[in-house]
């Protein structure tokens, strides 16, 4: 039974509804989790949390990772994806992968993007400022034979340089070209 398994109450019902969520006693809680494996449910659980009973934080699991960004914008505060986790993780696990997202900051839809640089990327002796950089992209740090290099105006971009740059997912496409060709 799961609340021998989680040493905790557990109600029975639909938790999309007033009635449920108040019989279990929402109002005082500070935290909704939404967990079902139905992404709808999930947000009309949270959305009912937060509208009729304030609760301060939600986090919705998603099972299309499509709809992460919707429930977002739909108010729910945390979604989790085991789909885009283990995606992330089979990743950077290919060592032949020149590209890998190291952070996705969901709210700005922004990712820490990390590139490794051959001889044929198109920026290699080049400076950064020479490079015209995708509006909303940005070079964070170069990893260069294990050192961190602060990126200035006049770095040059080395042969198996590992770059970590800052990207608006609408420019990632555009900064990958432009390092990787």
């Amino acid at each position: 039974m799961v609340s021998r398994q989680l040493d905790c109450p557990v109600l029975f019902g639909d938790g999309t509804t007033h009635a449920v969520q108040e019989k279990a006693g929402m109002s005082r809680c500070d935290i909704f989790v939404a967990v079902t494996n139905h992404d709808q449910d999930n947000l009309i659980g949270c959305q009912v949390a937060k509208r009729d009973f304030g609760v301060a934080k939600t986090i919705a699991r998603v099972k299309n990772p499509k709809n992460e960004s919707v429930m977002q914008q739909l108010g729910v505060d945390v979604t989790v994806s085991s789909t885009a986790i283990i995606s992330s993780l089979i990743e950077s696990e290919v060592p032949t992968h020149k590209i890998r997202m190291l952070l996705s900051l969901r709210a700005g839809q922004l990712e820490i993007m990390e590139y490794v640089l051959d001889g044929s990327s198109p920026v290699v002796g080049h400076q950064i400022k020479e490079v015209t950089m995708p509006p909303h992209c940005n070079v964070v740090t170069i990893l260069r034979k294990g050192n961190a290099v602060v990126p200035r105006g006049d770095t040059a971009f080395q042969d198996e340089d590992v770059v970590l740059a800052l990207a608006d997912l609408a420019d990632e496409a555009q900064l990958r070209k432009l390092l990787l060709g």
